[in-house]
């Protein structure tokens, strides 16, 4: 029962800890409240999540996701994502050098 009553306890209160506001005062004396939230928060992409695959079906889950607001999903396979942003960031000419410099394991 105790092992339960914690537990509850832990859900409970795990979702205030989440959405707090922050009181931050500007070098004017200005007061602003600022919502902190995870979609607030600037993100590094996940280069273990694949996002779109042959068959779609995420793709097609995450494109329904993306219309409703909600949180894209990733694939259940393995594998690494490089953008095209990344790819040109290289600034190689060739695919094959320019994955070779973003992943070393790639010969």
């Amino acid at each position: 029962m105790t092992r339960f009553l914690l537990a509850t306890m832990l859900t409970v209160f795990a979702g205030t800890a989440v959405a707090q506001t922050v009181t931050v005062t500007t070098e004017t004396g200005e007061v602003e409240t600022v919502q902190t939230t995870e979609a607030t928060a600037p993100r590094e992409p996940v280069r273990t999540c694949v996002r779109n695959t042959g068959s779609r079906v995420i793709a097609a889950q995450n494109a329904r996701a993306a219309k409703d607001g909600k949180p894209q999903r990733c694939a259940p396979v393995s594998g690494r994502v490089y953008t095209s942003e990344d790819i040109a960031r290289t600034g190689q000419v060739e695919i094959y050098d320019a994955l070779r410099m973003l992943d070393p394991s790639i010969r």
